[in-house]
């Protein structure tokens, strides 16, 4: 709970963390491979923050979108050129 005062968390702030949700079951067949499973998702998450700071560092990320046009001004449109008479 955030107490008064202090600022408010944004998504930015949440570390972002790759994993798999197991569903309870009388079998509990999940249960044997959580331990493989931690393993292989930390080692992708090592994966992906090294090869997109590779990427970064060869190509820094553009923002998307057609730059061009992006701040360009609205075109005015014309009035119309009868009036419309209410009947």
């Amino acid at each position: 709970n955030r107490k008064e005062g202090e600022p408010t968390i944004t998504t930015e702030a949440i570390p972002t963390h790759y994993g798999l949700v197991i569903p309870k079951e009388s079998e509990e067949n999940g249960v044997g491979l959580y331990g493989m499973l931690s393993q292989l998702i930390s080692a992708f998450q090592e994966h992906v923050t090294k090869t997109r700071a590779k990427f970064e560092e060869v190509e820094p990320i553009k923002p998307k979108g057609n730059i061009k046009h992006r701040n360009k001004v609205k075109r005015q449109r014309r009035p119309p050129r009868r009036v419309k008479r209410n009947s």
